[in-house]
């Protein structure tokens, strides 16, 4: 075993490989951006030899600039209060894509310490979205910048801002195998009966016409006239939308991440576009089926984008040719 290791956990995806990460130390110190559930998870697991640290986003405007120079000092001081003498440490941090939080410390870290990107996402997450001028987006770069004194790309809104990691001699690690999970950290309901587990967040629903939505309503009100418990999982920071909560006979708790479910509680698992859907599906835990191609998307561009992901983060394997009157045969 190696002595101690410093780890940014940025998303609930991250959890997984955090996890699979701190097997492999002794002691470990995990600072978890602004995801409560993602931190409320790891403590509750009462890891020995492990801190847990949460660091909400600093709040700031673009339009106002006291909030700006007050965000710049926010960041001058948490360098100094937890950060600042760190040195000859081994870090780690998963996403160069939006925490521009997370980007400005692991810059300054770099001069002293052995900084690891460790991408098991980002190379999929950017095959979204085209590379575009933005006079825009120009000037909010520069603004991260004058805040956190940190390099971005600004090059597509999607990912935006992005952190310019190259520019501080990081080494990039990419992940292509995802670690599993030791049995006795699944999460199931204790419910008996059929069981459908449904992931949705609150934006899912925004992508959708009018139409669309009344028709993905439909589709799960068949399935529970079918005899099935619909149980749903909705987004790990945001929280089910409201529409879905009274037509759950299960909701999971935001807390639990979607890959430390157990799969074998479900007859099948369901989405729209949630990434959720890709782990249980590239690990054949399950049979894991797509709305997107059933529904109708507001922006044909975005519906493709996400499929593409789906596809690509799943290894083709999330199905999208949901057959209702086959499936309940």
């Amino acid at each position: 075993m190696k002595n101690k290791i410093i780890i940014f956990c940025q998303a609930s995806a991250d959890l997984l490989y955090t996890l699979d990460l701190l097997k492999k130390y002794d002691q470990a110190i995990v600072y978890v951006i602004n995801v409560t559930s993602n931190y409320d998870f790891l403590v509750s697991l009462n890891l020995r030899h492990v801190e847990v640290i949460y660091l909400p986003y600093i709040k700031f405007s673009f339009f106002d600039p006291y909030s700006i120079l007050n965000a710049r000092n926010q960041i001058k001081q948490k360098w100094a209060d937890l950060f600042k003498n760190y040195s000859g440490e081994e870090i780690i941090f998963f996403s160069t894509s939006y925490d521009w939080f997370t980007a400005s410390m692991v810059s300054r870290l770099s001069k002293s310490n052995n900084i690891r990107y460790y991408n098991h996402y980002d190379h999929l997450t950017s095959l979204q979205g085209e590379d575009s001028f933005s006079l825009k987006r120009i000037i909010k770069r520069e603004i991260f910048k004058f805040i956190t004194n940190t390099r971005f790309k600004a090059l597509s809104k999607v990912n935006f801002p992005k952190f310019d990691y190259e520019f501080y001699n990081i080494n990039k690690e990419d992940i292509v195998v995802k670690p599993d999970i030791p049995q006795e950290l699944l999460y199931g309901p204790k419910e008996e009966g059929n069981k459908v587990l449904f992931f949705i967040s609150p934006a899912e629903i925004d992508y959708l016409t009018k139409e669309s939505f009344l028709e993905l309503m439909q589709i799960l009100i068949r399935i529970k006239e079918k005899g099935y418990r619909l149980v749903v999982k909705g987004h790990p920071r945001l929280g089910e939308p409201k529409q879905f909560i009274e037509m759950a006979d299960i909701i999971i708790p935001k807390s639990i991440p979607s890959e430390f479910l157990n799969y074998n509680c479900y007859d099948f698992v369901l989405g729209v576009t949630s990434a959720a859907l890709c782990y249980p599906a590239e690990k054949e835990l399950n049979i894991v089926f797509s709305l997107t191609d059933k529904l109708v998307f507001k922006d044909k561009a975005k519906q493709k984008g996400f499929k593409d992901y789906i596809n690509n983060y799943s290894r083709n394997r999330v199905l999208f040719n949901m057959d209702m009157d086959k499936l309940f045969k």
